[in-house]
């Protein structure tokens, strides 16, 4: 609660939340809101609202998932299924958006693999992402919004750009210190 303080003493009316300190100053334990148990996501929910502060955007780690599979130690914890990914992280993503009132979600266009270049992977990127905007879409009336970022597939704004125009509805978070970080310039992208 102190953070929902601190930000309404000097003006703070939103937050894009991702995580959140579940104990104490002196003993924290800090949790993905994804992780948290439904008791602990009420008590973050109902505080920030106690204090006045909604949360526009939930800021997943939706795409931060390889997007084709490159040996057999990525199962699981780098890739999972499609169907998979939407029955279980795709869902509880919506879950906890829906609970902190969000009406967006960032998400991310998944990781390129290793020695081919972003810009061959563009269509099975759209393909995938796509059924990720969808589905938050139709389950939850949410709408996406996918940031640029290294190591991903929408990593380039040529990239980003192309996946967003193909994918109706999804809309772009153009962080620009990933912008630059890619050598784009800020005043061309």
């Amino acid at each position: 609660e102190l953070m929902f303080a601190a930000g309404r003493a000097i003006g703070l009316t939103a937050n894009i939340p991702r995580s959140a300190n579940f104990g104490t100053r002196s003993k924290p334990r800090v949790k993905k809101l994804v992780e948290a148990s439904p008791a602990e996501l009420r008590r973050y929910a109902s505080a920030q609202r106690s204090f006045g502060i909604r949360s526009p955007v939930f800021g997943s780690a939706l795409g931060k998932q390889r997007l084709v599979i490159e040996g057999p130690e990525d199962r699981g914890r780098f890739w999972v299924p499609a169907k998979q990914y939407l029955e279980t992280d795709v869902t509880k993503v919506g879950e906890v958006a829906a609970e902190l009132g969000a009406k967006e979600v960032r998400i991310f266009t998944f990781n390129s693999p290793s020695g081919i270049g972003s810009e061959q992977l563009v269509q099975p990127s759209i393909d995938r992402t796509g059924s990720v905007v969808r589905f938050l879409k139709e389950k939850f009336g949410l709408r996406s919004r996918a940031e640029i970022e290294v190591h991903l597939v929408g990593d380039t704004s040529p990239n980003l750009l192309r996946i967003c125009q193909a994918i109706p509805g999804l809309g772009a978070v153009w962080d620009f210190g990933n912008v630059s970080s890619q050598g784009d310039e800020l005043v061309s992208s």
